[in-house]
């Protein structure tokens, strides 16, 4: 047996209520709560059961919608009642950004021991959000971000290994450079097609080493090269069918096209996605992941001399 108060039920103020729903917050899915015979305003929910009152009559409904967070645990759940209650009796302030959170310190540690004992690496850092479109935005954030950091990282490298050779080869005798240039400049030619690398920019790369005369200028062109091969934008991979939220980073990645095309702002500032099927077979995404892949290329200065070498990025 349920008690209620009913001084709400066929109140002039619950109806105009209502209406204001249906005309100022969400007309479309009104109409289609409407269709349904799913416009209902319920008062109470407890359990799986949802109630509303119509023609002086309370009617109770089983909840097959779902909702949010807690909500999927039904409605009122005793264990979530006291907690709340346990935290509005003590007086625990909510909402303090500017401060240590011991139990979400707690709960990223639990977090990252699971982690750490299913992939073996770690400590793991947690990023909470309110909503799996937050987390899939936090993601997204996550991943360009490593892919800026890892970036930079390469160039890093790159430029660190050619600086080497290139001192090397100023060291090297004058009348031998002629020759070590020559070399550099075959091998690069003949090995050109083993660059992950359009066939146009390959053909520009071609013309432009036969043209250097000096190491200055083969250094120049071989790093114009490696701005145009890293000046990319990151794929994703996102599963067909999926929903990941109404924001626009997440749109850029949900698989219906009523969904997703609507709010594409441009080609350079959206993501580039690639769906698959959840019932896609690793290999076929193990070739989708090398075909997105691009070679850097750069002078090292090895055991055996100058050469050139190429990173996969």
């Amino acid at each position: 047996m349920y008690h209620f108060q009913s001084a709400i039920l066929n109140s002039p103020q619950r109806e105009s209520s209502e209406q204001d729903f249906l005309l100022y917050a969400r007309p479309l899915t009104s109409k289609l709560l409407e269709s349904m015979e799913m416009a209902k305003h319920y008062y109470h929910g407890d359990g799986d059961y949802l109630f509303y009152e119509q023609n002086n009559k309370i009617h109770r409904v089983l909840d097959l919608t779902g909702g949010y967070g807690a909500n999927l645990l039904g409605h009122r759940h005793p264990r979530i009642l006291n907690k709340v209650r346990e935290w509005s009796e003590t007086g625990s302030p909510s909402l303090t950004q500017g401060s240590i959170r011991n139990e979400s310190g707690r709960l990223a540690r639990r977090i990252s021991d699971i982690l750490k004992q299913e992939t073996g690496e770690g400590p793991w850092v947690s990023t909470f959000s309110n909503s799996g479109t937050e987390a899939v935005e936090a993601a997204l954030k996550h991943c360009l971000i490593y892919f800026q950091h890892r970036l930079i990282q390469l160039e890093q490298e790159i430029e660190k290994e050619m600086n080497q050779a290139l001192v090397k080869f100023k060291r090297t005798n004058a009348s031998l450079q002629k020759d070590l240039l020559y070399q550099i400049r075959k091998d690069l030619t003949d090995k050109i097609e083993k660059l992950r690398m359009s066939e146009e920019r390959k053909c520009f790369f071609l013309h432009e080493v036969s043209r250097s005369l000096d190491i200055d200028t083969l250094i120049s062109v071989v790093r114009n090269i490696n701005k145009l091969q890293t000046a990319i934008r990151p794929s994703f991979v996102a599963l067909e069918k999926a929903y990941h939220g109404k924001t626009m980073g997440a749109l850029s990645l949900t698989y219906s096209e009523s969904f997703r095309h609507p709010f594409y702002l441009d080609t350079s500032n959206n993501l580039f996605t690639h769906f698959i099927s959840p019932y896609q077979d690793a290999v076929s995404l193990q070739a989708f992941i090398e075909s997105t892949l691009t070679d850097t290329i750069f002078l090292t200065n090895s055991s055996t001399g100058i050469t050139w070498a190429k990173h996969s990025f």
